[in-house]
């Protein structure tokens, strides 16, 4: 069993069961198996032996998902579906400790998300990291050849195609491969000891950085692995476009922003996209950084 420590919230809103097989561990050492419907405004709703019970979130320690076989790709539910009616009256438990961080949904963008994902989610609540400026324009192509060594000149095409290839309708599975692809240019490149340009190097690492943890992040979301693993990872503190998603996200929800496994779900849904913003970014310093170079 692999904890997540993730539900989906949205205020005042009724909800999907979100997963299968679900075990909510309480402060008062219960542990209540089944198949979590969601949240109302009176704490967590989960349906056990086809009767729903609703738990207090000040009881909640834990919460798990047994992870599911792997299932082929399924879009997800077209823009504008029907929003499922409101769960019936549930029984109620009292009791204290804070409840777990939301799984939430990647922002909607009007068309499919960027990665398939198995199950449908729920409609997404307002976010001010909407608000965050774009990624840099795509810049003119580079002329590399008199003045880098052929492994920088293969580092930079990588990663200029990948930057062009990430966003909407982008599978999963290709994407990581990509990215896998990428990182083996730009390591060739970082080892070549006739290029001491450490600047240039630096901001090619990092977007390398950015653009493999995009990759994992969203794998961990994938298989409802272990959130915090994700958010303890140096590569969130590369990308503030990222950290400040993290923190509106958790100012809405009333979580805190410091905990790991919340950063990590930020980061493997609505984050993915200030990470390859932030990627983008790093990879403009270094084509700047070229195009400023003597022949």
């Amino acid at each position: 069993m692999i904890y997540v420590a993730a539900l989906t919230l949205a205020a005042g809103a009724a909800w999907h069961a979100v997963a299968r097989a679900d075990v909510i561990d309480l402060t008062t050492g219960e542990r209540v198996r089944g198949t979590i419907k969601g949240t109302t405004s009176a704490g967590i709703v989960i349906e056990v032996d086809g009767r729903e019970r609703t738990i207090e979130e000040r009881l909640v320690r834990g919460i798990a998902f047994e992870p599911a076989p792997r299932r082929s790709a399924r879009s997800r539910a077209a823009p504008g579906a029907t929003t499922p009616a409101a769960p019936q009256r549930t029984e109620s438990t009292s009791g204290g400790a804070s409840a777990a961080p939301p799984r939430r949904p990647p922002p909607a963008t009007g068309r499919e998300d960027s990665f398939t994902r198995s199950e449908p989610e729920p409609p997404n609540a307002p976010s001010a990291a909407e608000s965050a400026p774009p990624p840099a324009s795509p810049r003119s192509p580079l002329v590399l050849a008199r003045v880098s060594p052929a492994t920088l000149r293969e580092a930079v095409q990588a990663l200029t195609d990948l930057r062009a290839f990430v966003g909407d309708g982008v599978s999963e599975s290709d994407y990581a491969a990509r990215a896998g692809e990428a990182r083996r240019h730009v390591d060739r490149y970082l080892a070549d000891p006739e290029d001491g340009r450490t600047e240039i190097k630096n901001a090619l690492a990092s977007a390398t950085r950015l653009y493999s943890f995009a990759a994992s992040a969203s794998s961990v979301y994938a298989a409802r692995g272990d959130f915090s693993v994700v958010g303890r990872d140096p590569a969130i503190a590369e990308c503030p476009r990222l950290g400040r998603a993290i923190e509106q996200a958790a100012a809405h929800w009333g979580f805190r922003a410091g905990d790991p496994a919340f950063a990590g779900l930020i980061a493997g849904t609505e984050g993915l996209k200030e990470l390859w913003a932030c990627a983008a970014d790093k990879l403009g310093e270094a084509e700047t950084l070229i195009a400023g170079q003597k022949p």
